[in-house]
């Protein structure tokens, strides 16, 4: 009897020490992929040559920024502003995010022209030395130099019209985005742009679902999108964990139809679509903290409705450098201007020129170090 019993009780024992090697192997195996990933990514955003990277001049009201001493020339990826010298944050990775007011992401030749439009447009910077995160508001409406293409997509020319058009103008897919991307690095005196990632709308409940809702605090205009466009009754102050028909609309709406439709329609928008967004990212961080797979999750999960050139390599290593620093590293800004309705009918978002440089030297510029050798 005893014999048995001994000999079930090292039985036992083999089969918990082989789960427990199991598991540990499982576990191996989830680190060193996640590993490989994250270093991949590393080596595939910091080193991949990004989108054109021309160092535009300044706003013609500020002095000159581009020229230097003779004695004294610039070097690649620096400025002169009012006779200090900035070089480019190497560390950071630009990717260039866009929702297309269409359900589905067609492509092919016969789009050009009818791709849809970039109807949100946001540039996530991400310094990977300190995992701060930096989303710079975009408004469909701005005026800027685009590329235009005929149906048969030839090029034929450049003409400054709203930004969210230079998307219609591709082939619904890589060659729209791109375009978007060229526009936007054109607006923001020639940053470069590592990457880009483009939603259909059809995306927004599903990705809204797949982090429980998101929690919102209503203002007295999203009460009233909501109380208009969603059943139940809202008011501003409430706190609302939207569903994905109420994200929606939250995200989506705006009022630009007919003679009383205010010509800042797409201004309010872009503040619910801020709120959102800090919202919904501080929700995925959360998130991530405790399964720092969520984002590879959720990359997949959207994969079907979205055109993009990231890889989940990149996602695993952008998410990894995100967790460094936590939710209270997320900073919000749009890109300064006014709009007022054009001759055409047509609401236009007017860059401040001035203000925008100067967003762009605090945010993708640092001052360059003198050697005191050199003094």
């Amino acid at each position: 009897m005893k014999q048995r019993e001994k000999k079930k009780k090292n039985i036992v024992l083999r089969v918990i020490v082989g789960i427990l090697i199991f598991v540990l192997f499982l576990v191996l195996v989830v680190c060193v992929t996640f590993g490989i990933l994250y270093y991949k990514g590393k080596n595939n955003l910091l080193t991949k040559e990004a989108g054109p990277v021309v160092l535009e001049t300044a706003p013609e009201t500020e002095p000159e920024t581009t020229a230097a001493p003779e004695e004294d020339p610039l070097e690649e990826g620096e400025i002169s502003y009012n006779g200090n010298r900035y070089r480019y944050k190497d560390s950071l990775v630009n990717i260039l995010c866009m929702g297309v007011d269409k359900k589905s992401l067609e492509s092919g030749e016969k789009v050009y022209g009818k791709a849809g439009q970039a109807d949100f447009i946001v540039l996530v910077s991400v310094d990977t030395d300190t995992g701060k995160i930096t989303m710079t508001n975009i408004s469909r409406e701005t005026m800027t130099d685009i590329n235009l293409y005929s149906q048969s997509g030839r090029y034929v020319g450049t003409e400054e019209r709203q930004i969210c058009l230079a998307y219609a103008y591709g082939d619904g897919a890589h060659a729209s985005c791109e375009n978007v991307e060229l526009a936007v690095s054109r607006l923001m005196y020639g940053i470069p742009i590592q990457a880009y990632a483009a939603v259909s709308i059809s995306a927004i409940p599903v990705i809204n679902d797949a982090v429980g809702g998101v929690k919102v605090t209503l203002t007295e205009e999203a009460a009233g999108v909501l109380t208009d466009r969603c059943d139940g009754t809202y008011k501003a102050g409430d706190r609302v964990t939207l569903d994905g028909d109420q994200a929606y609309e939250f995200i989506h709406y705006r009022n630009w139809k007919g003679e009383d439709a205010p010509v800042d329609s797409n201004n309010a928008r872009m503040a619910r679509q801020r709120q959102y967004i800090t919202a919904f990212a501080g929700s995925v961080m959360e998130k991530t903290l405790s399964d720092p797979t969520i984002p590879v999750q959720l990359f997949d999960i959207v994969t079907d409705y979205t055109v993009t050139d990231l890889t989940v390599s990149d996602i695993s290593y952008l998410s990894s450098v995100a967790l460094q620093n936590g939710i209270s590293r997320i900073n919000m800004e749009t890109v300064p201007g006014e709009v007022s309705l054009g001759e055409d009918g047509y609401a236009q978002y007017r860059v401040d020129e001035e203000k925008l440089f100067q967003m762009v030297l605090t945010n993708f510029y640092e001052p360059k170090q003198v050697d005191s050798n050199e003094q």
